[in-house]
């Protein structure tokens, strides 16, 4: 199980690397630090939406 910065590293990491991630690449970055309860569904959608926002302009801030 990781922390909340761990998570947030290895989110923005993975955009920065892959800005249209699949559900399987987000699983794939976030697989050392997401507990194994029913949260990947929530991840997943916190991940597209970022990368929705990138993909009109957003910056990526932090990380």
């Amino acid at each position: 199980m990781g922390s909340l910065m761990a998570w947030h590293g290895a989110a923005v990491a993975l955009l920065r690397k892959n800005p249209h991630p699949s559900d399987a690449d987000i699983d794939a970055a976030m697989s050392d630090n997401v507990c194994r309860c029913d949260t990947y569904v929530r991840i997943r959608a916190a991940i597209q939406r970022a990368a929705l926002l990138l993909k009109s302009g957003a910056g990526i801030q932090g990380g």
